[in-house]
C-alpha cells in the first residue's frame, strides 16, 4: 500500500469548483469574506448603479446572504413581534417537532420585510457580520451563530431520547447545505455542529484511496438527527432563532447568551437567490462589487424586497 499525504479542508465548501467554471467563480470568492464593505479598493470606487457588462456565475452557484441579529436577552422584537409575519410551518411536519424540542424556532417572512428587521439589518450594533456567500448546489458552508464558550452544558434530543454534553471551547453552528431545484427554488438543509477545543490527531487515514488526509477544521460534534429542510424562492428571507422557553437545549445554546455580563440572544436572517447564467438581471454584477468600495448589504437588499413586495398588485 503506497501512502500520500492529502492536504484537504472540508469546511469550505466554496472551493469545490469545476476547472471549467474557475475563472468565472474564482473572483467571487473573495466577496464572501466581508459583508457590507466586502473589498477596499484602492482606486477610485465605481458606483455599482453604472454597471457594465461582466461575466455571469456558473449556474450551479447559489447566493446566500446572512446576517446575524444580536440584541438583549428577551427583546420583544425577536421573541415575540417578528413571528408575527412568518410562516413557521415550512419546516416539514416531521421533522417539525424534533427542531422544535431541541430548541430551534425557523420562520419565512410573509410579505415585505418587517420595518423593526429592516432597522435592525441597518445597525451596525445590531447586525454581526452581513455577508454573502457563494455556494455550489449540493455543498455545504458552515456557518457560525457566536463566540468560543469556555465551557457549556446542553440536552440533544433525538431518537426518542435526551443526551446531555458538556464541552470546552465550544462554538455553535450551521451547516448550510444549498440544492438548486427545478422549478426555480433552493432547497437549503440545516444541520447543526458544535466545534470545539478538543485534542485530535490532525491526519485521518482514507482505506478507500490508501491515503492519509490532513484536515485543518476544528474537531466538532454533527448532530445529523437534529437536521431541517426548507425550501425557498429567490429573494424570500428565513429567519432562524431559538425558542426561549426550551433552554439548555442545543438550540437555545446556540443563539442565546445568558450567563455573565454580556446576556444576549441571536437571530439568523438567511436570503438565497439564484446566479444568473447571463443577460442584465437589474442587480449589480460581480464586476461593480469588486470595483465599488462598499457592496449592498442585506439590509439594502431587504429594503429592495419590501419596495417590489409592495408594488405587487
Amino acid at each position: 500500500m503506497v501512502l500520500r499525504l492529502h492536504f484537504q479542508n472540508r469546511g469550505s465548501a466554496e472551493t469545490f469548483v469545476t476547472k471549467s467554471s474557475w475563472l468565472r467563480v474564482a473572483p467571487l470568492l473573495f466577496l464572501g469574506l466581508g459583508g457590507c464593505a466586502v473589498l477596499q479598493d484602492t482606486s477610485k470606487a465605481t458606483s455599482w448603479l453604472k454597471r457594465t457588462r461582466a461575466p455571469a456565475l456558473d449556474a450551479n452557484v447559489v447566493q446566500v446572504d446572512v446576517a446575524l441579529i444580536e440584541r438583549p436577552l428577551g427583546d420583544d422584537f425577536l421573541n415575540k413581534e417578528l413571528w408575527t409575519h412568518t410562516d413557521e410551518m415550512i419546516v416539514d411536519i416531521e421533522r417539525k417537532g424534533v427542531v422544535e424540542e431541541n430548541g430551534y424556532r425557523v420562520g419565512q417572512l410573509v410579505g415585505g420585510t418587517p420595518a423593526g428587521l429592516q432597522t435592525l439589518l441597518k445597525s451596525p450594533r445590531a447586525c454581526i457580520n452581513p455577508r454573502r456567500r457563494l455556494v455550489l448546489s449540493g455543498h455545504a458552508v458552515t456557518q457560525i451563530l457566536g463566540g468560543d464558550k469556555l465551557q457549556t452544558t446542553f440536552t440533544v434530543h433525538q431518537e426518542s431520547r435526551a443526551q446531555e454534553f458538556t464541552l470546552i471551547q465550544a462554538r455553535f453552528c450551521l451547516d448550510v447545505t444549498a440544492v438548486l431545484t427545478s422549478d426555480g427554488k433552493t432547497r437549503l438543509c440545516f444541520t447543526p455542529k458544535v466545534e470545539t477545543g478538543e485534542t485530535m490527531f490532525p491526519y485521518q487515514p482514507d482505506p478507500d484511496k490508501s491515503t492519509w488526509t490532513m484536515n485543518v477544521d476544528r474537531p466538532c460534534r454533527t448532530f445529523k438527527n437534529v437536521s431541517w429542510e426548507v425550501t425557498v424562492a429567490p429573494g424570500e428571507f428565513l429567519v432562524i432563532g431559538a425558542r426561549n422557553e426550551c433552554e439548555n437545549t442545543l438550540g437555545h445554546r446556540s443563539f442565546v447568551e445568558d450567563e455573565g455580563a454580556n446576556r444576549v440572544q441571536r437571530l439568523l436572517v438567511i436570503r438565497t437567490s439564484r446566479s444568473p447564467a447571463g443577460g442584465d438581471t437589474g442587480e449589480p454584477t460581480l464586476e461593480d462589487l469588486a470595483r465599488a468600495s462598499h457592496s449592498p448589504c442585506l439590509a439594502v437588499q431587504a429594503g429592495m424586497t419590501s419596495v417590489r413586495a409592495s408594488g405587487q398588485k
